[in-house]
Order: C-alpha cells, then sequence, then structure tokens
C-alpha cells in the first residue's frame, strides 16, 4: 500500500486500544506476540537484502527486522487440534452453511453466468482456504469441470479428499480434483489457469501485504474473463475515516469494509463489487 494511504488509516482493535495509523498497529501487534527476535529477517522481508532467505531459513539483518510477518504456526496448531468437521470450521456455526452455499451460487451465478452454460467445458476454480471441503463439495463441484483445493492444514486436506474423491468420481462428468496442502501466503497459481478463484473465511489469516500480494498472484492466475470471489466477514467501522481489525482466538482478524476496499485498489484489481 501506498505510504499516504497508510497514514491516513486509523482505529481500535478489539481492546480498544487506539492506533495513529496502521503500521502502529502492525508493530504493536509484532511486540506483543514476539513476532521476530531483534535483528532476524522472516522469509519474506519485504526490502531488497544481500543476504537470501527461503521459506525454512533466516538471517541477521537489523534493517529488516521489523518486516518479519507474523508467524503461521500459532494458527496451524489451533487448527490441528480440532475435530475434522464443517462446525469447526464454520467456528460453530454449521448452521449457516446452507444459507452461505445457497447464497454463493446465486452470486456466482449473477457475477459468471459461464456456469450456467451447457456447453462450456473445462472450468476451472480454486478453493482457497478449502478446509475440508464444504465450499468445494456443496458449490463448486456442481459448476466446474476442475477444482483446485488450497489448504494448509495436511489433516483437513485428507479429510476433504476422502470426502470429495468418489464425488468427483461418480459426477457426469467426472470432476478433476487437486489437494494443495499450502498456505496461502506462499501459494502461486498458474498463470491463466483459473476461471474463478475463491477466497471464503480466510483472508484475516493474512497480513495486509500477504493479502495484496496474494491478490496480485490471483490475478496472474486468471484466463482471460475470470473473475476473484472474496467472501470475508467484516466488523463495523469505528469512525467515518477509521479501521478495525478484531483479533480472534485463531489467530486471524476480521477487517472492517473499509479496510478491504483499500487492500483490493492496492492490489491492482481494475473493478471490484461489493455485495
Amino acid at each position: 500500500m501506498a505510504p499516504a494511504t497508510r497514514r491516513q488509516l486509523q482505529g481500535k482493535d478489539t481492546d480498544g486500544t487506539e492506533y495513529g495509523d496502521v503500521d502502529e498497529m502492525w508493530g504493536s501487534k509484532r511486540q506483543r506476540e514476539h513476532w521476530y527476535s531483534k535483528g532476524t529477517c522472516g522469509a519474506r522481508a519485504r526490502k531488497p537484502c544481500a543476504l537470501p532467505t527461503t521459506s525454512t531459513t533466516a538471517h541477521t539483518c537489523p534493517e529488516h527486522f521489523a518486516l518479519s510477518p507474523p508467524p503461521l504456526a500459532p494458527g496451524l496448531e489451533y487448527w490441528k487440534g480440532l475435530p475434522l468437521t464443517v462446525d469447526t470450521v464454520l467456528g460453530g456455526y454449521a448452521r449457516v452453511s446452507p444459507s452461505d452455499v445457497r447464497e454463493s451460487a446465486t452470486f456466482l451465478e449473477s457475477v459468471f453466468p459461464a456456469v450456467l452454460d451447457a456447453t462450456a467445458k473445462g472450468l476451472t476454480v480454486a478453493d482457497c482456504g478449502a478446509g475440508v471441503g464444504r465450499v468445494t463439495e456443496h458449490l463448486l463441484l456442481r459448476y466446474f469441470h476442475c477444482v483446485d483445493l488450497v489448504e494448509p492444514v495436511q489433516h483437513y486436506l485428507t479429510a476433504a479428499e476422502e470426502k470429495l474423491a468418489p464425488l468427483a468420481k461418480e459426477a457426469d462428468p467426472p470432476r478433476v480434483v487437486r489437494y494443495l496442502c499450502e498456505p496461502l501466503q506462499d501459494w502461486s497459481p498458474g498463470r491463466g489457469r483459473y476461471d474463478v478463484v475463491w477466497i471464503q473465511w480466510c483472508v484475516g489469516h493474512c497480513t495486509d501485504d500477504d493479502l495484496v500480494a496474494l491478490l496480485r498472484r490471483c490475478v496472474d492466475g486468471l484466463k482471460r474473463g475470470g473473475l476473484i470471489v472474496v467472501k470475508e466477514n467484516n466488523c463495523k467501522e469505528v469512525r467515518p475515516v477509521g479501521l478495525t481489525r478484531n483479533w480472534i482466538p485463531d489467530h486471524h482478524m476480521l477487517t472492517c469494509p473499509g479496510w478491504c476496499a483499500l487492500l483490493t485498489r492496492a492490489s491492482s484489481w481494475t473493478r471490484t463489487t461489493a455485495v
């Protein structure tokens, strides 16, 4: 995001702490949760550095230490310890799944009518933050020939495969389903692979910069005329020009609508629609 834009954002967190801008909020969060040790740099440092890094190593680099992203481990450990159920991935609100799927289907058909064309073959979609495969099972398999599930927790992905493999095989025509175990922060869609990238109830696990980078990669991953859908819970604005992110026990955050709009614009999207 442009520095001038970041300086304009003010607001409170869940505990009511006031922040003058976005960088102050992220800095406070890093310090409270010990996201880094002074003098070390995470794998995705966002400034050029002469010292190489990989996804599994860090290096000493004093000018970069404050840029290390939040660790994925706390969130992954939280989900690894929970049952493999729809109720779990929906935070105890499994009852909302039917209406969620119904409304998502209505939205998808309205913004991407190609899914209703019986002659359209080989439509491909990515289900990002797929969990146990709920969205793929009840929505995406209806409309797409190829589905890629992207999920960082392996035992959730395994559960999804056990459930979806027979459904994909029995479909007419049969569906092609791939299971990709990696976090969205690291996932790179193949250039021009997808008609639709579906991202639901998971972007709160990304920092602002990681989310912007993800959305830009998704743009590159679209076919001509493709679509990115981000379906996410929002919290309310605390002031007309303010923005709020609320910290949730599973280590993700809720973002207000204004913040979401700024992030999508920073992602170089040519057109966005909020519903």
